[in-house]
C-alpha cells in the first residue's frame, strides 16, 4: 500500500511598509517569519491590529506562529519604515493518507 503525505510547506517573501499587510493566504498551521529589516516589525493574528495585541519581531529575528489555519490569520507591519520578511508556511496533519 502506498501513502500519502499530506504534509505542505511554501516559503515566500514579503515587504510590509507602516500599515498593516496580511500575509498570503495558504493553507498552513505554522508560519515562521524571520524579519531581515533593520527596523522591529509587529506582528498580530486573527484581525487584531492595536500595538498592544501585536507580538515584536526584532531586527534579524524569527519566530514561528502556531495554532492557525491559514497564513492570512497573520498581519504584519514595520515600526517607522517599511521591512522584507521571510516566511515560511507549513501545513502538517497528524495521519498520513492510505491509498489503495
Amino acid at each position: 500500500m502506498a501513502f500519502t503525505n499530506t504534509n505542505q510547506c511554501r516559503s515566500f517573501n514579503l515587504t510590509v511598509g507602516t500599515g498593516v499587510t496580511k500575509l498570503s493566504a495558504i493553507e498552513c498551521t505554522e508560519v515562521t517569519i524571520y524579519n531581515s529589516s533593520p527596523v522591529p516589525v509587529l506582528v498580530f493574528d486573527n484581525g487584531y491590529a492595536g500595538s498592544d495585541n501585536s507580538y515584536v519581531l526584532a531586527p534579524s529575528s524569527s519566530f514561528i506562529f502556531r495554532g492557525i489555519t491559514s497564513g492570512s490569520d497573520l498581519s504584519a507591519n514595520g515600526v517607522g519604515a517599511s521591512a522584507v520578511l521571510y516566511c515560511r508556511a507549513q501545513y502538517y496533519a497528524m495521519h498520513i493518507l492510505g491509498r489503495t
